[in-house]
């Protein structure tokens, strides 16, 4: 099942091009869906940041609102945990990455924190994807040119066939060594990690696991 997350940041609000099954609203995102025609499936958070009026128009149109007092926890934290209680073998996220810097950071991080073989959690931002993978082989698939970044979390080494710039056992390191500004060399790549990192690319390409370890 594919569960929708729409977070709170600045941003408009774009999902016509995503598939999804069920919708959850972090709280104070509701202040976006009172201007569109979305009515999300669940509302998630402390409700700390969402108007009543504007939950009470939701709730009367089929949204369940789910209170999580948990303040050792973010609401994007709630939001996944919840996306799982569900049942969710992948995650969209969108408005996750703009407004306060510490949030932004912390909403790229949870793709580590939250990573599971049984399930994947792609952040949206704009025409890129974010995703976060360790210890496997990637088939990836899309047009030559398109970008495509592999950022060590925290470190990763990486052989890779069909890159512009092509890794041969290259260790990444948080901090002082990465790929970023690399992009497809041919329309069918091979990528390999042993370690983690966070792979950024084009909407246009796909990218398919193989664990290895």
């Amino acid at each position: 099942m594919r569960v929708l997350i729409i977070a709170n940041a600045p941003g408009n609000l774009a999902i016509s091009d995503i598939g999804y099954d069920e919708i959850i609203a972090l709280d104070g995102a509701v202040n976006k869906l009172s201007v569109s025609a979305i009515i999300p499936d669940y509302i998630v958070g402390d409700m700390d940041a969402a108007p009543q009026e504007i939950v009470e128009s939701l709730v009367a149109q089929g949204s369940h609102v789910i209170k999580v007092d948990d303040q050792n926890s973010t609401d994007m934290d709630k939001g996944i945990n919840y996306a799982g209680e569900l049942g969710a073998t992948r995650i969209d996220i969108v408005n996750a990455l703009s407004g306060r810097m510490d949030h932004t950071l912390y909403n790229v991080r949870i793709l580590k924190k939250y990573y599971s073989n049984k399930r994947r959690i792609i952040i949206h931002e704009q025409d890129e994807l974010l995703e976060y993978y360790a210890d496997c082989e990637l088939k990836v698939e899309g047009k030559i040119d398109s970008p495509l970044a592999i950022m060590s979390a925290p470190d990763v080494t990486v052989d890779s066939k069909g890159l512009k710039y092509d890794m041969d056992g290259l260790k990444l390191v948080y901090g002082a060594r990465e790929s970023s500004c690399n992009s497809l060399a041919a329309q069918h790549a091979e990528i390999r990690l042993r370690g983690g990192a966070i792979i950024i690319y084009d909407k246009t390409t796909s990218l398919v696991k193989r664990q290895t370890s």
